[in-house]
C-alpha cells in the first residue's frame, strides 16, 4: 500500500490546516500558496480572512491594499471567509460622532430588532455607513483592528455588538474629536463592550485631562481588557491637583451610576504608560482603575525615576513576567540605583526584560544571575543623548555571557558604537559570529547616527574632500535606491575629534563619525542577516538595525546644527518568503523620518 502524504489529502482539509498556519504566521500563506497547483487551490479558498481597507477620499469609499473600491472588493465569499478585517483611516476627515444623544443601555441583547432608523451612519455620504454593512453581513468575523485614529463611532459599536458578538476589538492610538466633561455616547459603549480586548489611546496637550478621564473609565469599566495603553504627550504626575480638582468634581459625568462601587479592573494584563513617572504614587493612583496584582506585562517610560517605585512593586506588582521601563539617568541618584538592583535582583524570574538607560542602574551579572535561566526576550539599549560621548555598549565578553547564561533567549536588542563610517562588516565580524551562536529569532540593533559628530560641525561638510572609501557588499547596488538625501548626503565628510565640554576627561578626545549612508546601513544589515540568520531555516529569523533614537517623536536638539534633516535611518530584514532560496532576505528601509520607505530582495 502506497505510503499517504499531505497531497492525498482533500482540498478542503488542506483548508482547515491552511488556516490554523494563517492565524500563526500570515506571511507563510504567501508562500505556501506557490508549492504546487493543490496547495494553492486550498490558499485560494482562504484568502479573504485577511483583509485591510482605509479610506479614499476622491473615491468616496473603503480600498482595498489594490485600491478598489467596496463595490469590486466585497462579495459573497469575502463575506463568508472574512475573518480579520483591519480598518486604517487613510485621508478620512474627523467624523464626530452624532450618537451622543441615545442611551447607552441600548446596548444589549434586544438592540438588534429595535433598530434605529435614523441612524447617522445610514446617511448619504457617511463613510461608516459602508463598514456597518460589512459587519452586519460577514459570516464569521473574529478580529476587527481600528486604525483610524479615533473612537469608533456609535453605530460602529453597536453593530459590532449586534452582529459580531464573538469579535475582538482591537482599538489602536485612539484621540477624542470633541473634549466634553463627560463621557460621549460613543465612549459610553465602549466602554462596557464585551469584546473589546486591546486599547490604546493618546492624551493630547489641550485635551490632557479629559483624555486622561475618558481612558481611566474605559480602563476600569471593559469587561475583557487584555491590553491597555496610554501614551500621555504632557509628562504627568500622580498628585497633579487639576486632574484630582476635576475628577472630585463631578464623578457622576464619567462614571455610569450603576458602576459607582465598581472594583478594580481584574481582567487587564498588559498596561503601558509612556509619559508617567516611575514612582510609588503612580502605582497606588492606577491601581484604583486596575488590580495590578493581576497584570503580567508592564511598560512605564518617558518620566521620571524615583526609588519609591522599586519599593512599592513587589507588593503590587506580584505576578509580572515582562517588564520594560526607562530608567532616566538625568534625575536617578545613588538611592534610586540601589533600589533598582535590589528589585531586579529579587522580583520574580521574568520571560522578557527590556531596560533603556540601564548603564549605572543595574548590572549586567545580576540581570543574568537571577533571570537568564528564564529569560526569553532580552532588550538592552542605551539612549545616544550626550552630545560628546559615546555610549557604554555591551562588548564581546559581555555578549558570550549572555549566550551561556540564557538557553531560552529568542530576541535580544543591543547597541553598537560605529568605529567608522563606512559600516565594514569585517571590523564587527567577531561580534555578528557569536550572535549566530544563540539561536535567536529576532535581533534588533541600535547604531549611533553620529549625533556628536553632527554637534561639533553643524552638519557642515567639505565639498573638496574626496568621498569615503565605500566598500559596499555586493547585494546593494544603486538600482535598488530611488533618490535621497540619506543615500549621499554626507558622502565626501571627514570624521573630527572632539574634547568633552565637561570638566572631567578632559584629555579624552573621542573620534566622531558622520552618519552612514543607506547604502552602507543596506549593506551591513544584509551582511549581518546572512551571518546570523543565513544558515538557519526555521523560526522568524527577523533583523532590525536602527541608526539613532528611531522611537522618539524629534531629533534631539544639537548646538550649532543649521537646518538639518531627520538622520535617523530604520531598516528590516527576514528571509524570502520562498523555500528554495536559503540565505535570500527580503529588505525594507524607512528614512527621513517615515517619509520614504523602500523594498527590496538581496542577491
Amino acid at each position: 500500500m502506497a505510503r499517504t502524504t499531505i497531497l492525498d489529502l482533500e482540498v478542503e482539509v488542506l483548508a482547515s490546516i491552511f488556516e490554523f498556519v494563517d492565524d500563526q504566521s500570515p506571511r507563510s500563506t504567501a508562500a505556501i500558496a506557490q508549492v504546487c497547483q493543490q496547495f494553492n487551490s486550498a490558499v485560494e479558498s482562504i484568502r479573504y480572512r485577511r483583509v485591510t481597507v482605509q479610506w479614499h477620499g476622491t473615491k468616496r469609499s473603503w480600498v482595498d491594499s489594490k485600491s478598489r473600491i467596496e463595490h469590486d472588493w466585497q462579495n459573497p465569499d469575502l463575506l463568508r471567509g472574512l475573518r480579520h478585517l483591519t480598518v486604517c483611516r487613510g485621508d478620512l476627515p474627523a467624523v464626530i460622532d452624532e450618537g451622543e444623544d441615545q442611551d447607552e443601555d441600548e446596548l444589549d441583547d434586544n438592540s438588534k430588532s429595535n433598530e434605529d432608523e435614523n441612524d447617522p451612519l445610514a446617511s448619504v455620504g457617511n463613510p461608516f455607513g459602508q463598514l456597518k454593512s460589512l459587519l452586519r453581513d460577514a459570516s464569521n468575523l473574529k478580529t476587527l483592528v481600528w486604525k483610524v485614529g479615533y473612537f469608533p463611532p456609535y453605530g460602529i459599536t453597536k453593530a459590532l455588538y449586534d452582529y459580531q458578538p464573538k469579535a475582538k476589538l482591537n482599538l489602536f492610538k485612539a484621540e477624542r474629536l470633541a473634549s466634553p466633561v463627560g463621557l460621549l455616547a460613543a465612549e459610553a459603549a465602549l466602554a462596557t463592550l464585551p469584546s473589546l480586548t486591546t486599547f490604546s489611546m493618546t492624551a493630547s496637550h489641550g485635551t490632557c485631562i479629559e483624555d486622561h478621564m475618558t481612558f481611566q473609565v474605559v480602563l476600569a469599566l471593559a469587561p475583557n481588557l487584555k491590553f491597555a495603553s496610554l501614551v500621555s504627550l504632557p509628562l504627568m504626575r500622580p498628585g497633579d491637583p487639576e486632574l484630582a480638582s476635576r475628577w472630585r468634581a463631578k464623578p457622576e459625568l464619567w462614571f455610569p451610576k450603576e458602576y459607582a462601587d465598581r472594583k478594580p479592573n481584574s481582567a487587564l494584563r498588559h498596561l503601558t504608560l509612556d509619559g508617567w513617572c516611575l514612582s510609588a504614587e503612580t502605582l497606588d493612583y492606577w491601581s484604583r482603575y486596575v488590580n495590578l496584582t493581576c497584570l503580567e506585562s508592564f511598560k512605564c517610560s518617558r518620566g521620571s525615576v524615583y526609588a519609591s517605585f522599586f519599593d512599592r512593586a513587589p507588593q503590587l506588582l506580584t505576578s509580572l513576567k515582562h517588564i520594560s521601563l526607562n530608567l532616566n539617568p538625568q534625575e536617578r541618584n545613588e538611592e534610586t540605583s540601589a533600589a533598582i538592583e535590589q528589585y531586579i535582583a529579587t522580583c520574580s524570574a521574568l520571560s522578557s526584560l527590556s531596560l533603556w538607560s540601564w548603564r549605572g542602574g543595574v548590572s549586567l551579572s545580576t540581570v543574568l544571575s537571577r533571570h537568564g535561566p528564564t529569560l526569553t526576550a532580552l532588550h538592552l539599549h542605551e539612549r545616544e543623548d550626550s552630545w560628546y560621548t559615546l555610549r557604554d555598549t555591551l562588548s564581546l565578553e559581555e555578549l558570550r555571557s549572555i549566550r551561556h547564561s540564557c538557553p531560552q533567549l529568542k530576541e535580544l536588542t543591543f547597541d553598537i558604537n560605529r568605529t567608522s563610517q563606512h559600516l565594514r562588516f569585517e571590523e564587527y565580524r567577531d561580534m555578528m559570529e557569536e550572535l549566530r551562536k544563540f539561536n535567536l529569532d529576532k535581533l534588533q540593533i541600535y547604531l549611533d547616527c553620529g549625533v556628536p559628530w553632527l554637534a561639533e560641525t553643524g552638519g557642515h561638510y567639505n565639498h573638496d574632500a574626496k568621498p569615503v572609501d565605500d566598500r559596499r557588499m555586493p547585494d546593494v547596488v544603486d538600482g535598488d535606491f530611488a533618490y535621497c538625501p540619506g543615500d549621499n548626503q554626507f558622502w565626501f565628510s571627514s570624521p573630527v575629534r572632539v574634547r568633552p565640554r565637561t570638566s572631567e576627561n578632559t584629555n579624552n578626545e573621542l573620534v566622531a563619525y558622520p552618519p552612514s549612508s543607506n547604502e552602507q546601513m543596506c549593506s551591513f544589515l544584509i551582511a549581518t542577516w546572512k551571518t546570523v540568520f543565513g544558515s538557519q531555516t526555521q523560526g522568524a529569523r527577523q533583523l532590525t538595525i536602527k541608526s539613532g533614537e528611531w522611537e522618539r517623536l524629534n531629533t534631539p536638539v544639537l548646538p550649532r546644527l543649521r537646518v538639518q534633516r531627520d538622520v535617523r535611518v530604520c531598516c528590516r530584514a527576514w528571509p524570502h518568503q520562498r523555500d528554495d532560496k536559503p540565505g535570500v532576505c527580503e529588505i525594507e528601509i524607512v528614512c527621513c523620518q517615515g517619509e520614504h520607505k523602500r523594498r527590496f530582495t538581496s542577491r
